[in-house]
């Protein structure tokens, strides 16, 4: 039974052509290779031998750029961070006496000593966050964007 299945499964593994069956991964490639017709007239070339062109069918190129996505994401997280004081902020001034108001702007000035220390480890959970902090950050990121 073992080796019907496997003949079986065989036979229909090979009527079914897909686009994995014939991808090529170009690992590391050259920096200044960064048009997809290049690779195109060279995979068509390659894997010519002596028939039409027609065999080399797309080329995708994708860069490796996951520290700029996990950039962009930190960066829109402490944006959003940011939002979200400015709206506590609206909302205390409006729900608060102007004696209550001075509160809302302690968060603008960095933590110290041991505090300091700890924020960059605790932020993420969502303790010690403050305005000062997030806005630094932000900052700090934009300018490794750049």
């Amino acid at each position: 039974a073992n080796r019907l299945e496997a003949l079986v499964e065989t036979r229909i593994d090979l009527s079914q052509q897909t686009p994995s069956d014939y991808s090529v991964q170009v690992l590391n490639p050259p920096e200044y290779v960064d048009n997809p017709d290049s690779y195109y007239e060279f995979f068509s070339d390659f894997f010519q031998n002596g028939q039409n062109r027609e065999d080399v069918v797309a080329v995708t190129m994708s860069k490796d750029n996951g520290a700029l996505i996990q950039l962009l994401a930190q960066r829109r997280a402490y944006m959003q961070d940011l939002i979200d004081f400015d709206a506590r902020d609206a909302r205390i001034r409006a729900e608060s006496s102007s004696s209550e108001h001075e509160i809302i702007h302690d968060d603008a000035q960095p933590l110290s000593g041991f505090l300091q220390f700890l924020q960059p480890y605790l932020y993420p959970y969502g303790l010690l966050k403050t305005r000062a902090y997030a806005q630094a950050e932000k900052d700090r990121i934009e300018g490794d964007l750049r």
